[in-house]
């Protein structure tokens, strides 16, 4: 922590605050408070009531480092307070990724996840050194891994724009070709099923013995596979869900289908009414 240093006035996203590098690792940056309370625009105080409350959440020198401690006035001044600020001021507050990232989640402020996306970018990981990975599997991670490799070799604050560029396609193309999750994938197959028996009319009639499987294997799920071009339910893609959903509740089989199960519910009234 005795390392830290103000390398300036930083603007990201539109924002302008004091950048702090050093304090939670190498190369690392922190945010003050008081920037974080003009960003989201709430009093200092709110802030930092919030932060005291769930103080056990943070963990000092990782997520949180309290810069009201003697040794830190030097850089307390060069951040722009005054001692007449100071001086009544119980703690003053500097948060790391992690920590802002943890203040999330305890101020609730879903408008202010957009500008922390931007602040992840365009200031916290911009580091002096990125140590090397071995490359990850999954998406995201290889998202981050990507991106600490540009970093290091494109550290200066122009290159910020690019970097956020390039998260945004990757999450239009991850959220353009994501399948359904397993509760989707639920809500498909009782669709389905659903719409499978009310077309023969329920479970006790000729029909449902004599069609309903077949509606379900050999006529409405090949109209399916064809209309979103997959092999099975579970391939499907998150974003076409709900037409998913809509093609299944407007779905008819061909009018042979339907003549034939007319005819065999038929049969099942006329038995009734032969045994009565």
């Amino acid at each position: 922590m005795k390392d830290l240093k103000v390398i300036g006035k930083e603007q990201v996203a539109g924002y302008e605050f004091t950048g702090i590098e050093g304090g939670f690792g190498d190369g690392t940056r922190g945010m003050l408070v008081r920037d974080i309370a003009e960003i989201h625009g709430q009093p200092v105080g709110n802030i930092n009531r919030n932060i005291e409350k769930y103080i056990s959440r943070f963990t000092t020198g990782v997520d949180i480092i309290d810069l009201k401690q003697e040794k830190f006035a030097m850089l307390l001044k060069q951040s722009g307070y005054k001692q007449n600020q100071i001086n009544p001021t119980k703690h003053i507050y500097l948060l790391s990724e992690r920590g802002y990232s943890k203040l999330l989640k305890i101020l609730e402020d879903d408008t202010a996840w957009e500008i922390y996306d931007k602040f992840v970018d365009g200031y916290f990981n911009m580091r002096k050194h990125i140590k090397e990975q071995t490359l990850p599997t999954d998406p995201l991670s290889i998202l981050e891994t990507t991106f600490q490799a540009i970093k290091k070799q494109k550290e200066e604050l122009g290159h910020v724009d690019t970097r956020v560029g390039a998260l945004e396609e990757f999450k239009k193309d991850y959220d353009e070709n994501r399948q359904i999750d397993e509760e989707q994938v639920i809500m498909i197959e009782k669709a389905r099923k659903s719409k499978a028996m009310k077309i023969v009319g329920g479970i006790g009639t000729n029909a449902y013995k004599e069609f309903y499987s077949d509606i379900l294997r050999k006529k409405l799920f090949p109209d399916f596979r064809k209309h979103f071009n997959v092999n099975r339910y579970r391939s499907l893609k998150a974003k076409d869900f709900d037409e998913a959903l809509a093609f299944i509740q407007n779905w008819k089989p061909e009018k042979e289908m339907l003549y034939a199960i007319k005819y065999s519910n038929a049969q099942t009234s006329l038995d009734i009414k032969q045994l009565a």
